[in-house]
């Protein structure tokens, strides 16, 4: 062989092995929540992930579910320009649980398809329900009923694909590697003291990790350093964690990290769009450079909530490659689609004075509006007291930054600031003019004309000029049916023109019940209005009032909830953690920001999503069933299944029973129950004529006389007959009664004991 293959040095071929390893080390590959898109028309392929990060970002999609845009209004069109105008119907996606709309292409999608659909489906596949979307309303029902039974098999293998996916005890590593219930609670245990330092550490705004995180380091960083100081507080919690845990499970590692912030932020996130529903919303933005000199976006809602409280949520922050109002507009698209909102349920903005939020032709705020006709644009009333107040009062201006302010306050306020101007106009506003002046000349700054016309946006004007209306103050002195029934006419969305006539007469019948009910004496703003009537039920008794006063309320005020963002951005991302990516520093600042909702919610909550975002080497232990099998006769129906079903219910969980004498002429056996001291009896007809050898996870083992043997279980009553057991010898002592029995001529004989 010798003259075939050349002889190499063992040492070197060593060290070349080594050194081609560490060049082949590639780095790891994580998903970037980026891309995964809501709006089915906007997403890449599924096969266009790396395959690292396929299964991952298949879960991520799976953890939004299918994208139906909450209360978005339909477009309607003609095939061809001819016939009927038709549209997507919204009643569509409680009659098919796979279906998704793309807002971008108005077209629908089949959720399961697009995740699991084998990207070779042969040559009659067709990828209208996975790439270019169906858009033949005509027969949409039809098509979709076909779609769903179709002969192929594609839709229903790929749901079944799904529904597998989702349940990661079928996966092929829960079945290679076989775990005890034992392992499954010790694995909670681990998390749940993980999730709890987590917890604090995101309340808290603090870093998780530490520069040197070695086991010689004395400052590992908090997470660690609060592990080892639980560890040394709580005996039980050093049982499951550290040397006491598996290698390769110890849930402490950066990835697990993340992962438990990413499932807080994502909990907090749908508590937030529970609560918004298919409520209208207005919209609050803003953008500013982190740390690491990055621009981001925050967005804030603001919405009305059952109780009738003005509500505002932090959304979320998205980072945006330039200030341009058209990467804002995308960014804003993207986190509404992320919660399942349509901007077609936006009724307000509220932004800064910037001229890429509020262009009045390419700014922002016009390109929501050209969407939106009814998102109404509202520039920040402290920025406007701001540029006006007078000398070093800024008292008007800091009450703007309450979350619960509204309109018809900001407008009460605005008067206030507005006669002290017209004050100031009679007596000291020459002096001032000529100081602000010389002040431009200084500093190079155009001297605006004061004889210059002023284009003011008329229907701004006109809708707070009908808000106003609304002021309860002074037994509501400013009301006036007309103008808020011209209010209604601006929405006319939200009200038809029945609706204006009706409005006109409850108007009057409801400003006549208020002014006469002592209940309403104390309201000072108009949300004090709107709680009063939810706590008096009017809200349903005028329901088109209190449209009014909602939408009215929705109208965002200041910019201040939004501000407070980047406050709390600067504290969670400072020079020292400027490394932080936008995934982590958006989920930090949801649960810091949100901390109410985030404290709110428990641990299993929590636990399971962190559970559905990778494929773990562990489950969590099968909580259901454990709830469910809580009496003696589920327990042990479930355990007398198969060693698995025993194995994910320990048999701890269970009160034990033990089996007393019978009598064999009679079907009523008797059980004593340990922890009860309680005696239980039940008919089991299979047990007449025959005794008890002995029992096993749940089964008795019973012989008649012919010495036949057959396992029951006197819960579930399952039979197993003509087991073949092991022979037994010449005497068999019967462990439930009081005789024994003997082989007598070939046959099993009982013959009494005495005592």
């Amino acid at each position: 062989m010798e003259k075939y293959y050349a002889k190499k040095d063992a040492s070197k071929s060593t060290v070349e092995t080594i050194e081609s390893r560490v060049e082949q080390k590639r780095p790891r590959i994580e998903l970037d929540m980026r891309d995964i898109v809501a709006d089915p028309g906007e997403r890449k392929p599924i096969d266009d992930f790396h395959h690292d990060i396929r299964d991952e970002a298949r879960r991520a999609y799976l953890q939004i579910g299918p994208y139906r845009p909450a209360g978005h209004k339909f477009p309607k069109t003609k095939k061809d320009g001819k016939g009927q105008s038709r549209g997507f119907v919204g009643s569509w996606f409680d009659q098919f649980d796979w279906l998704e709309y793309s807002v971008a292409k108005d077209a629908a999608y089949c959720f399961y398809c697009y995740l699991f659909k084998p990207q070779q489906a042969g040559f009659h596949s067709n990828d209208t329900f996975t790439k270019v979307g169906f858009r033949n309303w005509k027969n949409a029902k039809d098509s979709f009923k076909e779609h769903a039974q179709s002969i192929d098999g594609f839709h229903n293998n790929a749901r079944k694909r799904a529904l597998d996916f989702k349940n990661q005890r079928q996966s092929v590593e829960h079945v290679w590697t076989v775990t005890s219930a034992a392992e499954e609670e010790a694995y909670k245990a681990r998390l749940t003291i993980m999730l709890g330092i987590a917890r604090f550490l995101l309340l808290q705004a603090l870093a998780f990790r530490g520069h040197d995180e070695s086991k010689t380091s004395r400052n590992k960083g908090n997470f660690m350093e609060m592990l080892e100081w639980y560890r040394k507080k709580d005996p039980k919690a050093a049982l499951v964690t550290g040397e006491n845990a598996p290698g390769n499970n110890q849930m402490s590692c950066p990835m697990v990290q993340k992962d438990l912030a990413r499932a807080c932020a994502e909990e907090t996130s749908e508590l937030i769009k529970s609560e918004i529903g298919d409520r209208w919303f207005a919209v609050l933005v803003d953008e500013a450079r982190d740390a690491s000199i990055k621009e981001q976006m925050a967005v804030v809602v603001r919405f009305v909530n059952d109780k009738g409280s003005v509500i505002e949520r932090f959304f979320g922050i998205e980072h945006v490659s330039d200030t341009t109002s058209t990467s804002l507009k995308k960014a804003l698209d993207t986190m509404l689609r992320r919660y399942g909102l349509s901007i077609s349920k936006i009724r307000g903005q509220g932004y800064d004075g910037a001229s890429n939020m509020r262009g009045q032709f390419h700014g922002l705020q016009r390109l929501v509006l050209n969407e939106n006709p009814y998102a109404f644009y509202i520039h920040c009333f402290a920025h406007q007291l701001q540029l006006v107040s007078i000398g070093d009062d800024s008292r008007p201006v800091t009450m703007f930054a309450k979350k619960n302010q509204n309109i018809v306050r900001a407008i009460g306020l605005i008067g206030s600031v507005m006669r002290n101007m017209n004050e100031m106009r009679e007596n000291g506003w020459e002096a001032l003019f000529e100081e602000v002046k010389e002040f431009c000349l200084l500093n190079n700054i155009e001297i605006p004309n004061m004889e210059d016309m002023i284009l003011v946006r008329e229907r701004s004007t006109q809708l707070l000029r009908c808000v106003a209306c609304l002021d309860p103050r002074d037994s509501f002195a400013n009301f006036e049916v007309q103008k808020l029934v011209e209010l209604a006419k601006i929405y006319k969305d939200d009200f038809c023109d029945y609706d204006c006539i009706k409005l006109a007469g409850d108007l009057r019948i409801f400003i006549d019940e208020v002014r006469n009910d002592d209940n309403f004496d104390n309201c000072t703003d108009l949300g004090n209005l709107a709680e009063k009537m939810v706590q008096t039920e009017r809200d349903t008794t005028f329901p088109l009032v209190y449209r009014l006063i909602e939408l009215a309320l929705i109208l965002p005020v200041a910019t201040a909830t939004v501000e407070r963002a980047f406050s709390a951005m600067n504290i969670i991302k400072t020079e020292r953690r400027n490394k932080m990516n936008d995934d982590w520093l958006n989920s930090s600042m949801i649960c810091f920001i949100e901390r109410d909702l985030f404290a709110s919610i428990e641990d299993e909550k929590i636990l399971k999503r962190f559970q559905g975002l990778r494929n773990r080497k562990m489950n969590l232990p099968n909580e259901g069933s454990r709830q469910r099998l809580a009496s003696g006769h589920d327990a042990a129906s479930f355990r007398s299944a198969c060693s698995p079903w025993r194995a994910a219910v320990p048999f701890a969980t269970f009160r034990p029973f033990l089996l007393l004498p019978f009598d064999p002429n009679s079907d009523r056996v008797g059980f004593y129950c340990v922890p009860e001291k309680k005696v239980l009896s039940k008919t089991l007809p299979d047990v007449r004529g025959k005794v008890a050898c002995g029992s096993s996870c749940g089964w008795l083992t019973l012989m008649d006389e012919a010495a036949s043997m057959t396992l029951l279980n006197p819960f579930a009553g399952a039979r197993a007959p003509h087991i073949e057991l092991p022979l037994a010898g010449e005497h068999v002592v019967v462990t439930s009664s009081s005789e024994r029995m003997s082989r007598v001529h070939g046959r099993w004989v009982l013959h009494p004991t005495n005592g």
